[in-house]
């Protein structure tokens, strides 16, 4: 009873031809896959859409597909040992850096609209300008607080940067607009206040990004070598 268990255990378990294939064509499958989602990010990045998460949409349903197709080609016997432990480690990595990046770089890109959309200068009319500026400096920093609070630590501290900075501004640009700008008069009380408060607008530090640890995560995430090396694993027990 002992040896036909055994043997039935053997049987079972034993990894066939076969099973070498149907994994190696999984693994291919999955190769074409990380290649549309790559593809389907960078495209999304360079996206002109306002409400920049739609441009993410379908790049984000490639990578849930990739998951349940990554989940299918674990379960299979042949992949269960060789190289599959490092390509589950590195797929994990793969898979957060891109989720990260889907929650990441919409909130990016809906701030830098926003930011960069500010009133046209009229001479004629400061005191409206400097209204208008203020209204739009407010949405900027509310803007700049939701990129505060993405996954990747680098982009959120440069939202809370830009937040605590557009804030500062807008405090002043709110001053201005309290001043008699329309009938402002060289040398007066609000021409020299005015003037301060120019001064004091120009020593506020704007942010810069630094792109060094989404660079560095991007690279750590590249799955390529991990579905080559499993390729060519598998395609090496068929021979």
């Amino acid at each position: 009873v002992v040896i036909a268990l055994a043997a039935v255990f053997f049987l079972t378990n034993r990894v066939s031809r076969s099973d070498y294939e149907e994994a190696l064509v999984q693994t291919q499958a999955l190769e074409s896959s990380y290649t549309a989602i790559n593809e389907e990010f960078s495209s999304a990045a360079s996206a002109t859409d306002n409400d920049s998460s739609s441009a993410y949409d379908e790049g984000k349903k490639k990578l849930k597909t990739f998951k349940q197709d990554s989940d299918k080609l674990a379960a299979m016997k042949a992949v269960k040992k060789d190289k599959y432990e490092t390509f589950e480690r590195d797929r994990a990595k793969y898979e957060r850096y891109m989720n990260d990046l889907a929650q990441t770089m919409p909130a990016l890109m809906k701030m830098t609209h926003t930011c960069t959309k500010l009133p046209k200068f009229d001479s004629a009319d400061m005191s409206s300008y400097y209204r208008d500026l203020s209204k739009a400096l407010e949405s900027c920093a509310a803007d700049a607080g939701d990129l505060a609070k993405v996954p990747i630590k680098s982009y959120a501290e440069y939202g809370a940067d830009m937040q605590e900075s557009v804030s500062k501004k807008k405090d002043i640009v709110d001053q201005m607009a309290d001043l008699n700008l329309n009938d402002i008069e060289y040398g007066s009380a609000d021409y020299e206040k005015l003037q301060d408060l120019h001064a004091k607008m120009s020593d506020i530090d704007s942010p810069t990004l630094d792109q060094s640890d989404l660079q560095k995560a991007a690279k750590e995430a590249d799955l390529s070598g991990s579905l080559k090396d499993l390729e060519t694993t598998l395609s090496e027990k068929i021979k």
